[in-house]
């Protein structure tokens, strides 16, 4: 059992290497406690869109929120432009030890900071910076893999971490299989903005021509990077079964990485699958999608699930991680074992044929009405600094 969490369920830039961040005395409400949140992944993937959510939400007031991230890479682009408070670390040789330097300079200047990791990397140079220092380490494990064995990755995942923020409890649970206590362990969500108004006002047809996508198919969508573990090979599998029986769909995977290339060859021969490579118009792909899938292996949450179904897309996917607290199996989705592309298959082609079902999922949750959104997600890391805060003094 987790201990009890927040949820139990659930341009100020700074030229690096050498410019100091300045201690700030904060407002008529006292000090602001400084924390430094620590994402070196370079991309843009789930993550680094939830580091850059927390990030603008979190109250300046009350807080000193600080980003170590890659200089030049999406997460300090889109930070820099939102006017928030960066450091960000250039590429190059040594990049590792140069960031455990600035997070031990930043520990140094902040002796009551807390350092939060996003990251495995994050976490690896973290406990390199804090060593012989009483900085807390709060680590986000966003990911459902089983921790390490052996003697340095216990030191790294036991020894060296004051808290654990875990994004679904099947995460929670894989910490705690591996050894971490689960007092030192709560459950925080990612969370998604809800639909801005307006946002279904575009050319659609211009969308699905520059998509390559016939004005008269129905798109099943697939919106992930393009690694083993989400799984695609499964989809293509699964497609290849479906493409005969219903000429008048599609199928659209979204995301890149390093499988791509391999994943085009799989589907060579398969008429009607579209790689769109990494986009930034998501919710506009959503509202012209009929259905939303996901067949990972293996899952820390999904958050591009709840994206789906804020938008009123019906989900089919795996029974992988925490994809089962982000879809209800018969109420807004249907859920499929991990792995099995005939399951994958006949969800989907459920979802075609029964229009009933098909609207019932789609009205699942009402306009606003989805629980994972990134205002109650920074709302949660909010009262976790906060009740931090008070608990070290």
């Amino acid at each position: 059992m987790l201990a009890p969490g927040i949820i139990d369920h659930q341009h100020m830039q700074l030229e690096r290497d050498s410019a100091r961040v300045p201690v700030d005395q904060g407002d008529d409400r006292g000090p602001r406690q400084p924390i430094l949140q620590v994402n070196l992944e370079r991309g843009w993937r789930g993550g680094e869109n939830q580091v850059f959510l927390l990030q603008i939400g979190l109250d300046p007031g009350e807080f000193q929120s600080d980003v170590l991230c890659r200089a030049g890479d999406q997460l300090a682009k889109r930070l820099c432009d939102a006017g928030q408070r960066t450091i960000p670390l250039r590429a190059g040789r040594f990049f590792r030890l140069r960031a455990a330097r600035e997070i031990r300079q930043w520990a140094l200047a902040h002796p009551d900071g807390i350092i939060h990791a996003h990251t495995s990397e994050g976490h690896g140079c973290a406990c390199l910076a804090l060593t012989g220092l009483h900085n807390r380490l709060l680590v986000t494990r966003r990911v459902d893999f089983p921790l390490k064995r052996g003697f340095i990755a216990r030191r790294k995942y036991v020894g060296s971490v004051w808290r654990y923020i875990a994004i679904s409890q099947a995460v929670g649970r894989v910490l705690i299989t591996g050894g971490v206590d689960p007092a030192r362990v709560t459950v925080i969500p990612d969370g998604v903005p809800p639909p801005v108004p307006g946002e279904s006002d575009f050319d659609r047809s211009a969308l699905r021509a520059s998509l390559d996508l016939p004005a008269d198919k129905l798109v099943v969508t697939c919106c992930a990077a393009l690694v083993a573990h989400k799984g695609h090979r499964v989809l293509i599998d699964a497609w290849r079964l479906l493409e005969p029986r219903f000429p008048n769909a599609c199928l659209l995977i979204v995301g890149s990485g390093p499988e791509r290339g391999a994943l085009e060859q799989q589907a060579h021969g398969l008429s009607r699958i579209r790689f769109a490579g990494w986009r930034d118009d998501m919710p506009r792909i959503w509202r012209i999608s009929h259905l939303a899938v996901q067949p990972s292996l293996e899952e820390g949450l999904c958050s591009s699930l709840i994206d789906a179904q804020m938008r009123n897309v019906p989900i089919v996917a795996s029974r992988a991680g925490g994809i089962g607290e982000v879809v209800v199996d018969g109420g807004s989705g249907i859920l499929c074992p991990p792995g099995n592309e005939r399951a994958l298959a006949d969800a989907v082609a459920e979802l075609f044929t029964n229009v009933r079902r098909h609207t019932a999922m789609a009205g699942y949750y009402p306009p606003g009405g989805h629980p994972m959104s990134e205002k109650r997600m920074t709302d949660q890391h909010a009262e976790f600094y906060r009740a931090s805060c008070l608990a070290s003094r």
